[in-house]
């Protein structure tokens, strides 16, 4: 494997979440959101899990062990946001 150093994360308007290795510059692992277009992406190391911000004010995490993903709401069912996520 490629140590932690030398991996980067990217997201784009294609909808895809890419993982590059950056010593071979060679994209290691692909997802894809499958609904609303990716604005904002942060990787979290420490728990291995990208969060990724949509244009219709979803928050989404992408674990990134198991595949799963999830949506993060609010305790009633709602977007946390209003607008299109621009930062995280």
């Amino acid at each position: 494997g490629t140590p932690q150093g030398g991996l980067l994360y990217t997201a784009a308007m294609d909808n895809t979440i890419r993982l590059w290795d950056t010593d071979s510059l060679e994209c290691i692992k692909a997802l894809k959101e499958k609904k609303h277009e990716i604005t904002a992406m942060v990787y979290l190391p420490r728990a291995n899990v990208v969060v990724t911000g949509h244009e219709n004010s979803d928050l989404k995490l992408w674990a990134l062990d198991s595949q799963e993903e999830a949506w993060l709401r609010k305790a009633d069912g709602h977007s946390v946001h209003e607008n299109t996520i621009s930062a995280l």
